[in-house]
């Protein structure tokens, strides 16, 4: 009996696997589409635009540690 329920357990677990397979390549489809997008063009500011990139440039400042520390994420 626990055997059976098993195997059904591992088949529902397949069948969700599949399902979110297939929604993540909808949504990745939608957006390679542009479908969805909106007609009008939001261009960043200049201020905001370099500010953003003074910020990509500090990401590269820390050392990448050797191993994950549960629990350190984002303290630094």
């Amino acid at each position: 009996m626990t055997g059976l329920c098993l195997a059904c357990t591992g088949a529902l677990a397949e069948s969700d696997r599949q399902a979110v397979g297939d929604s993540t390549r909808q949504w990745i489809e939608l957006q390679k589409s542009d479908a969805q997008s909106s007609p009008e063009q939001r261009p960043m500011s200049g201020d905001v635009a370099e500010r953003s990139y003074q910020r990509y440039l500090r990401s590269f400042e820390g050392e990448i540690p050797a191993q994950f520390q549960q629990g350190r994420v984002g303290s630094r």
